[in-house]
C-alpha cells in the first residue's frame, strides 16, 4: 500500500545486536535496532502491522522469551509489539502479540512476556492513522514489510502488503537460558546457578553406589557429579537440566587425646 509512512512505503524493526546481558542473571539477546542511526520521522497514513524481513540477524538464534521492548522517537498509538513467524514468499502469520502502549516521542520502554522460537522475528502494530514512528529511509542494510489491515495471530499464512529498505528505532530483549557449569557444586548452588542463568533444575539422580550388605544411608551434602546439558549451551527459556550428585561423607570430627 503505497503511502504507509509517508514517502516511505514500508516499515519495521532492525537486526539482531547479539551479546550476552550480565546484569539481569540469565542470558539475554538484543533484537532490533541499536538505535545509534541518523533517523527521521515519518506518519503511518494507516493501520498495520510492520517488521523486519531480511537483513543480518534478524531472525531470533535461539527458543526464548520476549521480556521487553523499546521504541526512540514514536508517537501516538497504542502500539503492539509482535512476534511473526516467516514462511515462503514472506507468507506471514502472528504468533503473537503484546499489550498496548502509547507513545509521546522519547525512549518509551515496556515489559512484555512473549515466546520466540528460532528464526521468528518481531515487528509491531501500530493503532492509528496519525502515528509516527522514527527510521532511516532507503536503508542499505535491511528490508521492511507491512500488512494492512494488522496481521492477526494464528490462521493462514498472509504475503505483504509492500515491501522497502527501512531501520526502524526500536528493538527488543530475549531471555534465553545459557547452561551455567555446574560440576562439583553443591545441589542448592547448582539450582540457584540454573535459575540465575534462565534455565531450571531437571530430575535429580544419584549415582549408583556398590551393592553392600546392611548398608548405612550416607549424610551429607549433594554434590553435582554431571549434567545433562553441556555448560555454554543455549537453550529456550527455562529450559530443564537434569544432575547427577553423589553423597559427599562428612568427615568425622576427631576426639581428643588423652
Amino acid at each position: 500500500m503505497r503511502g504507509r509512512w509517508v514517502a516511505l512505503a514500508a516499515a519495521g524493526t532492525a537486526g539482531i545486536c547479539l551479546g550476552v546481558t550480565a546484569s539481569a542473571g540469565a542470558a539475554t539477546v538484543t533484537l532490533g535496532s541499536p538505535l545509534t542511526a541518523n533517523f527521521t520521522t515519518a506518519t503511518a497514513n494507516d493501520v498495520g502491522t510492520s517488521a523486519m524481513v531480511s537483513g543480518p540477524n534478524i531472525a531470533a538464534p535461539v527458543d526464548g522469551t520476549v521480556i521487553s521492548w523499546r521504541m526512540q522517537g514514536f508517537s501516538g498509538g497504542p502500539f503492539r509489539l509482535r512476534v511473526l513467524k516467516l514462511g515462503s514468499g514472506n507468507g506471514t502469520i502472528g504468533e503473537g502479540t503484546g499489550p498496548p502502549v502509547s507513545a509521546t516521542g522519547g525512549l518509551t520502554e515496556q515489559t512484555v512476556n512473549l515466546p520466540i522460537k528460532t528464526g521468528e522475528v518481531l515487528g509491531f502494530n501500530n493503532g492509528t492513522a496519525t502515528d509516527r514512528a522514527r527510521l532511516v529511509q532507503d536503508s542499505p542494510t535491511y528490508v521492511g514489510a507491512g500488512w494492512v489491515p494488522v496481521l492477526p495471530d494464528g490462521g493462514s499464512p498472509r504475503v505483504p502488503s509492500f515491501n522497502a529498505n527501512v531501520e526502524f528505532a526500536y528493538n527488543a530483549t530475549v531471555r534465553y537460558c545459557l547452561v551455567p557449569d555446574l560440576a562439583g557444586k553443591k545441589l542448592g548452588v547448582a539450582s540457584q546457578a540454573l535459575t540465575d542463568a534462565g534455565c531450571a533444575l531437571g530430575a535429580v539422580t544419584k549415582k549408583k553406589a556398590k551393592k553392600k550388605k546392611k548398608k548405612k544411608k550416607r549424610k551429607g551434602p549433594k554434590i553435582v557429579r554431571s549434567q545433562s546439558i553441556a555448560a555454554g549451551t543455549a537453550l529456550a527459556d527455562q529450559a530443564k537440566v537434569d544432575v547427577r550428585v553423589v553423597i559427599k561423607k562428612k568427615k568425622k570430627k576427631k576426639g581428643k587425646k588423652k
